[in-house]
């Protein structure tokens, strides 16, 4: 449209925001993008630019689905050392998240295992993935010794799925004089999450 068409005209609030600075949203950003639903629409946008998860992936996760009540369970701990930090669990029957809560302090594991108990404890779940980066190696040890399986994840490390992102033409650098990789993490995810959803 022309910048003196009569559409852009109309403000019955000046101080309010003009038809031409939607027009100019709309097209530079598009109407389907995070921005557009922020600032033209008011509304939380469903994916932020740099965010890893989606915010509709985690509100989809949420949504209470009809299960197979023998969907098995999973279990993830997010562990915190000591101070403010949180020790997290979450926990999943098949694709819905059906628990989660939080702890302040280093010593949650009591709590945690409790929490597990309520499930059906170790029989019930299929793998209980822990952080075990610093004080998680510690609380990976005394979930094993509740009879636990412990799958430990050391997010510090370079990730084993760095070959299978190259086949799935993802741009991965090789890794640097650091020891550390870089990649688009988002795109990445997607990709490999599309084969496991609606997978136990």
């Amino acid at each position: 449209m022309p910048e003196d068409d009569a559409f852009f005209a109309h403000r019955p609030t000046p101080y309010l925001i003009t038809r031409r600075w939607v027009y100019e949203v709309a097209q530079r950003y598009g109407t389907h993008s995070a921005y557009w639903q922020a600032r033209v629409r008011g509304e939380f946008p469903e994916q932020g630019e740099d965010a890893l998860i989606s915010l509709k992936w985690l509100e989809a996760a949420r949504v209470a689905k009809q299960q197979a009540s023998n969907a098995p369970l999973f279990a993830g701990i997010d562990v915190a050392g000591p101070g403010e930090d949180e020790t997290v669990l979450t926990i999943r029957r098949g694709a819905c998240v059906v628990f989660q809560k939080s702890w302040v302090g280093e010593r949650s594991s009591g709590h945690v295992l409790n929490e597990l108990a309520k499930f059906g404890g170790p029989n019930a779940f299929r793998s209980v993935n822990i952080d075990s980066a610093g004080m998680g190696e510690y609380f990976c040890e005394i979930i094993e010794d509740a009879n636990y399986s412990v799958n430990a994840v050391n997010v510090g490390t370079v990730s084993s799925e760095l070959a299978r992102a190259a086949t799935l033409r993802q741009r991965v650098s090789v890794v640097n004089k650091r020891g550390s990789a870089t990649y688009e993490p988002r795109p990445f995810l997607v990709e490999i999450m599309q084969p496991w959803q609606g997978r136990d």
